[in-house]
């Protein structure tokens, strides 16, 4: 498990250790909505971005109102809280163009704390987290942006807060970007992906809940970018649901899936694709989808097709596959990797036998698998109900190709 250790040793760098508060920290409360008569002659009406400006490191900023301004945070640490009714609004904010623009910038700053705040309106992104950026996102409400959230070689802290009706995609980290996700998080409701990770980002999910449903598509993984469930005791109970998405649930283009938990509890990680308007999973070059040691129940169910894997992608999903119910074929591998799916235990994976997890393709409305192109299939131990349909051209471990 090299590569598992790996990621552990990427998402375990203490991006968050600049956030402990300087012993002189003050708080400051910042009312955007005093009238112009509690406002010096001739100052204009930046009352949050003046306080950025003048806060020491360690301050934290006790919003009231709606601040309709621009912010940017160019040093830290800095908490603004609003209480969980401030709003910042983009009412008067008018970007100049819609990529890294954001409402609210973080350029650079460690140990940001945003919480309990609404964050809308923006022609831009909402917020926008750049150049190294260090920032905990905590009751959130991000809403009616073009982008809810981009990030480029930063570090975000998600945290039972909600990215809704954007415009486009809800989160968006890219150029090496991390995510880690706790308590619950939503990211519904766009109009383009719920969740979006390319060019070497992470997003891990450290027993949170993250729902990317009812968008245009689900989540979109791509050139090297990871979303994953490390080996730790506080990833256990991991929820990730991509539901009722117009298109694809889950699209990987040179991504990877892949959750750990080696000795953690079977089935005890929920990965679900249900209910889209396309497949529940689309893999592509090279793409790869790893659960080797059962800790993950994975349900594809309701789909037009239940997954499929092409370009040399590849799967091992060792216990707790539920690819039922779909309305055509349930497996569709074409010109894929080795695609390996099992039972939990197994006999190259013996684990307690007083706690199975079975894999299961069934009524599907099209054959159960569909294999061609060189596909390469190790299906063993599983419940497989409906024609599996292969090539002359499939490599198959056992002979179960009709």
């Amino acid at each position: 498990m090299k590569a598992i250790n790996l990621l552990v040793v990427a998402i375990t760098v203490t991006f968050w250790t600049q956030t402990s508060i300087a012993s002189n920290a003050g708080s400051i409360t910042v009312n955007c909505n005093l009238p112009p008569a509690h406002q010096a002659p001739g100052m204009p009406r930046d009352r949050l971005g003046r306080a950025i400006r003048n806060a020491q490191p360690g301050d934290t900023l006790i919003v009231i109102g709606t601040c309709e301004e621009a912010i940017t945070i160019d040093q830290g640490p800095l908490t603004i809280d609003g209480r969980g009714t401030a709003v910042i609004a983009g009412t008067h904010f008018n970007p100049g163009a819609s990529e890294f623009n954001g409402l609210v910038t973080i350029d650079g700053a460690q140990g940001v704390i945003l919480r309990g705040l609404t964050v809308r309106d923006s022609q831009a992104e909402g917020i926008l987290a750049v150049r190294g950026a260090g920032v905990l996102m905590e009751d959130l409400n991000i809403t009616g942006n073009r982008t809810g959230i981009r990030l480029s070689q930063s570090n975000l802290e998600f945290r039972d807060s909600a990215v809704f009706d954007s415009l486009g995609t809800a989160l968006m980290a890219v150029s090496g970007s991390t995510v880690v996700f706790r308590g619950q998080a939503e990211l519904t409701g766009n109009a383009g992906a719920g969740l979006f990770l390319e060019g070497n980002s992470m997003g891990e999910i450290r027993g949170a809940h993250v729902y990317a449903d009812n968008n245009l598509l689900g989540l979109i993984v791509s050139q090297h970018s990871t979303v994953a469930v490390l080996e730790l005791d506080s990833a256990v109970g991991s929820i990730l649901s991509t539901r009722n998405n117009t298109a694809i649930g889950m699209q990987f283009g040179q991504g990877m899936l892949m959750v750990a938990g080696e000795g953690r509890p079977v089935g005890n990680v929920l990965i679900e694709s249900s209910a889209n308007g396309g497949p529940g999973l689309v893999a592509v070059a090279g793409s790869q989808v790893a659960s080797p040691f059962g800790a993950a129940r994975f349900v594809f169910t309701d789909n037009p097709v239940g997954m499929v894997l092409s370009s040399d992608a590849s799967l091992e999903i060792r216990g707790g596959l539920q690819l039922n119910d779909n309305l055509g074929p349930g497996l569709v591998a074409s010109g894929a990797g080795v695609v390996t799916l099992r039972s939990w235990p197994d006999a190259d994976h013996p684990g307690p036998v007083t706690d199975p997890s079975p894999s299961s393709i069934t009524g599907n409305g099209g054959p159960a698998v569909i294999a061609d192109f060189g596909s390469r299939l190790d299906l063993n131990d599983v419940e497989i109900i409906g024609p599996i349909l292969c090539d002359p051209t499939v490599i198959s471990r056992t002979a179960i190709c009709q």
